[in-house]
């Protein structure tokens, strides 16, 4: 026997309502807005059960827990810059890898312009971490969608591709010498 999946929450499409709980129906009136309305004298305690929480899952995955973050990516081109964002709730294993998939691409492609180098490449690895931050305190993930998931695979800095960004470090440190040189002679 299969069971359905719990329906999403009208206003926000990543959230699901926990199962064995039933959402509110839409009326056709009631509400000058024309959404649910409980009847005269309802609620917990007058033959109604108490209201449920709204229960966040994962985008990817369909696990929970689950919590909101933003995970970017930055690109400098140059002269112009390209921003990428990928926003959703996420489990702890599928936020750690969207994570590492945004952070190592900053890595490599997020220092080719002169802003990007000094003010949004930086930006944009603590803004990652942050996000980091608030999905790993969360537990382990339940309830996932068989065959669905991201793996985190290697650490940021395992990675081949974020030692491209040894490049305007070692950049950076050789305007620094030459500065200092000129400085002191």
């Amino acid at each position: 026997m299969t069971v359905p999946p719990s329906p999403a929450h009208p206003s926000h499409p990543g959230l699901r309502y926990p199962p064995g709980s039933v959402p509110p129906q839409q009326g056709s009136g009631g509400t000058p807005s024309g959404g649910w309305q409980m009847p005269p004298g309802a609620g917990a305690g007058a033959g109604f059960p108490a209201p449920t929480a709204v229960q966040a899952v994962c985008r990817v995955c369909g696990g929970a827990p689950a919590a909101m973050a933003t995970f970017r990516r930055h690109q400098g081109l140059l002269f112009l810059m390209r921003f990428n964002r990928i926003d959703g709730p996420f489990c702890r294993d599928c936020g750690t890898a969207v994570y590492r998939e945004q952070t190592a691409g900053t890595l490599w492609q997020g220092w080719w312009s002169p802003l990007s180098l000094v003010l949004f490449t930086p930006g944009t690895l603590i803004a990652n971490r942050v996000a980091l931050g608030r999905v790993n305190k969360l537990s382990d993930p339940t309830g996932r969608v068989p065959g669905y998931g991201a793996r985190p695979g290697k650490e940021v800095l395992r990675r081949a591709s974020s030692l491209v960004a040894l490049v305007p470090l070692a950049w950076a440190i050789w305007v620094l010498a030459n500065i200092i040189n000129e400085v002191s002679s």
